[in-house]
């Protein structure tokens, strides 16, 4: 988020907290990735929580052994959290 769309945390609350509704996120993060070495994207599982976002519920993190890419058992995981808030078949 501070990367991407923040320049500090409390620009990061006051957008979070904003957000109606909280729509599902799923972070898959490698520990060799530089959003998560340089960028503070480590952070961002807190910054949404404190958004309004509920662990488990319509926010999903996993820090994986890797970099800025993901493997097939990754892309399934992410469906299997984000699936269940489909809208439609």
């Amino acid at each position: 988020l501070e990367q991407y769309a923040c320049t500090d945390d409390a620009t990061c609350a006051a957008l979070l907290a904003g957000v109606q509704p909280k729509i599902p996120v799923d972070i898959h993060l490698g520990n060799g990735d530089l959003l998560y070495l340089t960028y503070g994207a480590g952070r961002d599982p807190i910054r949404f929580q404190n958004g309004g976002w509920v662990s488990g519920q319509n926010l999903f993190y996993t820090l994986f052994v890797g970099g800025h890419w993901y493997t097939i058992a990754h892309l399934g995981q992410i469906w299997n959290n984000i699936c269940p808030f489909a809208l439609g078949p």
